[in-house]
This record gives C-alpha cells, structure tokens and sequence, in this order.
C-alpha cells in the first residue's frame, strides 16, 4: 500500500512527505490536517499537469492523462485510519531523606 502511494505521489510530480508526517503524527486533528493539505496539493497539482499532458498539446498525453486521473482517484480516495500511538508508562520514584541533627533532635527534609 504505501509503495502505491509513493508511485502515486511520484506520478504526480509531488514532493510531499505524506508517509514520513502521518508516522509522525500523534493526534487525529494532526492526521485530519495533513491528509486535507494533502488532497488540496493532489487537486491544484492535478490541474497543473492536465494543461501540461493534455492529449491536444502533448503527443503521449491521452496514455499520460489515463495514469493521472487514476492516481489522482486513488489518493483522493485513500482512507487513512488513525491508531494514535500507546502512552509510555513512566514511573517516578520520590526518595525522602530524613537527616537527624544529634544536638536538637530536629528533622530536617
């Protein structure tokens, strides 16, 4: 799935490190951001590159325009699920010391 993606990206002419934020990602907010940044580069990219390989302009655009719309579906499609990552367990320990002082016998902390 992800070597999908990335062709997808590559087809695409994006250089967007999608994969490398949502692994870095810890909230569902954070993931809901970058996948609609995401879709909103694909779309303004997609636009790009139809005048660039538009059949009438470009002698291999229709085999070109056909990879296009197809990864342009995909990654507009994609279903993210968010696993949000398992809290750390830290443990603190407190060490309490209590030092006499042998002419009062006052506790000090």
């Amino acid at each position: 799935m992800i070597n999908k993606i990335n062709q997808s990206i590559r087809l695409m002419e994006l250089n967007y490190p999608l994969i490398s934020i949502l692994k870095h990602s810890r909230s569902k907010k954070e993931v809901d951001t970058c996948v609609n940044d995401f879709i909103a580069k694909v779309k303004k990219q997609r636009r790009f590159l139809a005048k660039k390989y538009h059949p009438d302009i470009c002698n291999n655009g229709e085999e070109m325009m056909k990879s296009i719309n197809a990864a342009y579906d995909f990654l507009t499609t994609l279903k993210i699920n968010f696993t949000p990552p398992r809290p750390q367990t830290v443990f603190y320990y407190t060490y309490s010391t209590y030092a006499y002082d042998t002419t009062t016998s006052t506790g000090y902390f």
